[in-house]
């Protein structure tokens, strides 16, 4: 599970990366996947609101990895990990877009 390359959060907010990827990660099961499958990663994009909040209309697979269980997962991980804790004091924005790509390994 990884931030996309282009994550708002860069190096300054690495910290609340890991601690958001980490939360997500918790909540998904790849257990119930075969792992010698060759899939492309489900990609799911989200909004975190100031507080930390999502609306779970914000939560978009943005990427498909070919299996619709897997996609469905990672949607799920996503909506099961919310709310996140608030984003960082010096984060300016009100809101920030994320990417996670959820690769079988």
């Amino acid at each position: 599970l990884q931030l996309g390359n282009d994550s708002v959060f860069g190096t300054q907010f690495g910290a609340y990366a890991k601690l958001l990827r980490d939360a997500v990660a918790r909540h998904w099961n790849s257990s119930d996947f075969d792992s010698r499958l060759t899939v492309l990663p489900a990609v799911v994009t989200f909004t975190i609101q100031r507080d930390g909040s999502v609306d779970p209309r914000s939560v978009k697979l943005t990427g498909h990895s070919g299996n619709a269980a897997l996609d469905i997962s990672a949607q799920r991980a996503v909506l099961d990990a919310a709310p996140f804790t608030q984003l960082p004091q010096g984060f300016l924005k009100s809101e920030a877009q994320v990417e996670l790509r959820f690769n079988l390994k």
